[in-house]
């Protein structure tokens, strides 16, 4: 698996570390090339490996947040 986006079990729950923008954009039913742009302009942090951009979960939590 690869390291920069695993998913652990914590009890019944499975808790991914990191998210790709398109699963990001289901999560909150915007479209990927929003959360591209959003991504560019620092809204969100976010880091690449390869072709693909990551979102750690914190991250996510803070923007569920509110914050």
């Amino acid at each position: 698996m690869n390291e920069t986006h695993k998913t652990y079990i914590e009890g019944n729950k499975m808790e991914k570390e990191t998210y790709t923008l398109k699963e990001l954009a289901e999560r909150w039913s915007l479209n990927k090339m929003t959360l591209n742009r959003w991504a560019k302009a620092g809204k969100i942090k976010c880091f690449r490996v390869g072709n693909k951009f990551l979102v750690k979960k914190e991250e996510v939590e803070r923007i569920e947040g509110g914050e």
